[in-house]
Formats: C-alpha cells, structure tokens, sequence
C-alpha cells in the first residue's frame, strides 16, 4: 500500500471514529439513564440504546486496533474496512426499522414525527457512502492488486530461463 494510500486510510479512520463517538457516548449514557429511571423509559428504549451504543463503540474499536497496527498486512486491513462497514450498515438498517416501525409509531408522536425521522434515517445513509464503503472497496482494491502481483511473479519466473537450465529443456 503506497503512502498516500496509508495516509488516506489513517484520516478516514479518524472520521469514522468522530461518526461513532457521539452515537456511543450520548446512547450510552442514555442507556444508563434508562437503567436508572425505569418508571420513564421503557424496556425497548433501554434495548435500542444499548444495542446501538455496543455497535458504535465497535466500530471505534476497531478504529483504535487499526491505528495501533500500523504494518499490518493488506488482508487483514480489508478485513477491518470489513467489519466496520457491515457494523455501519447494521446500525443503518437497525435506525431505519426502528423509525418505520418503533414504538414511536404506537405512542401516538403523529405521523409528522415519524416521517421527519424516516427521512433523517434515509439520508443518514450518506454517511455510509462517505466514510465507510470508500475504504472497504480502496482495500479491497489494493488486496485484489496484491494477489494479482503474487500469481503474475511465479509465471514470470517459470518462463525465464537461468544457468542451471538446460538449453534444450521443454516449455
């Protein structure tokens, strides 16, 4: 991976990880407060925090091994992209159930209500382009490179002939 390609990466992590951070820590503490208070929120409001905090926190974890690995190989950084990306769109996919069929719905908020965050969910999904796929395909890129160069090297090295081949030897 050429340095630009590593120093792409390294900011994209760090936006991933300013993404995540906010999203864990006030549904994390929200969490708790539900813990706390349970005359005010109820079992689902609790489940729904936790779940989306865990996933956020995940996702930052995955941001702090990255930056603490730097030589790792091409693999295991796709692997990562990876993981991140499938947390992301998990996240995603669970906000956008949760606004279409909540709880929300049955509480009586309106139906204004739930189409402003169906539609904030809808387009939270630009952060999924921006941020998450790019460097998911980038290495998947680079690793398809990779295993390219390594299959062409052998071939190369069969068709050129050294000293300890004979002349007459059969191709």
């Amino acid at each position: 991976m050429t340095d630009i390609g590593r120093a792409f990466l390294a900011k994209a992590w760090l936006f991933q990880a300013i993404i995540a951070s906010p999203t864990f820590i006030i549904l994390g503490t929200t969490a708790m407060f539900a813990v706390w208070e349970p005359n005010y929120w109820t079992v689902y409001d609790f489940i729904t925090f936790s779940f989306t905090a865990t996933m956020a926190g995940g996702i930052i974890f995955l941001v702090l091994v990255q930056r603490q690995l730097p030589n790792v190989g091409k693999l295991w950084t796709f692997r990562f992209e990876l993981a991140k990306a499938a947390i992301a769109t998990g996240l995603w996919v669970w906000l956008m159930v949760d606004a279409l069929c909540g709880p929300e719905r049955r509480r009586g908020y309106g139906s204004d209500a739930q189409l402003r965050r169906v539609i904030m969910s809808a387009v939270s999904v630009n952060f999924l382009f921006i941020f998450f796929y790019p460097t998911a395909v980038y290495t998947f890129v680079q690793l398809d490179r990779q295993q390219h160069e390594d299959q062409a090297a052998p071939e190369a090295e069969r068709g050129q002939a050294n000293e300890n081949t004979p002349l007459l030897a059969d191709e």
